[in-house]
């Protein structure tokens, strides 16, 4: 990973007691700066919520991933848990190619998983009784 330096404006005395603490209890000031940075970003960056794919998109719930065709159709759902599937799909990942799980145990697919639960199927197809 290429590195940039960052020019910062302090007092004098601000960047003497700064370093005197640094140097007294070993830390490396730059580490911690570094780490300053990225709690800042973390905190503070729009998240993502849609990661659009070649025939299909991925919609981020509140712990569900929601798999929808072009056309609007839904395929299935992926059940969010401790291990990052955001920052996955953030890094580029491809969970249909790659075979992602579901959370129940199957295979996720462009035509869909788990059986032909209602959420399978798009809303306009469903019967006005199984709507209420």
């Amino acid at each position: 990973m290429k590195s940039e330096n960052i020019m910062i404006r302090v007092p004098t005395d601000l960047k003497q007691d700064f370093m005197q603490i640094m140097d007294a209890k070993h830390v490396n000031a730059s580490a911690l700066i570094r780490s300053w940075i990225e709690g800042y970003i973390k905190e503070n960056k729009e998240e993502k919520t849609m990661w659009e794919f070649e025939n299909y998109t991925i919609h981020k719930e509140t712990d569900l991933l929601r798999f929808e065709k072009n056309d609007g159709v839904i395929i299935g759902y992926v059940k969010l848990n401790d291990y990052d599937e955001v920052e996955d799909l953030n890094n580029g990942a491809n969970p249909i190619e790659e075979g992602w799980k579901d959370g129940m145990g199957n295979t996720i697919n462009i035509e869909g998983w788990g059986g032909k639960e209602k959420y399978h199927k798009p809303i306009l197809a469903q019967e006005s009784e199984e709507l209420v």
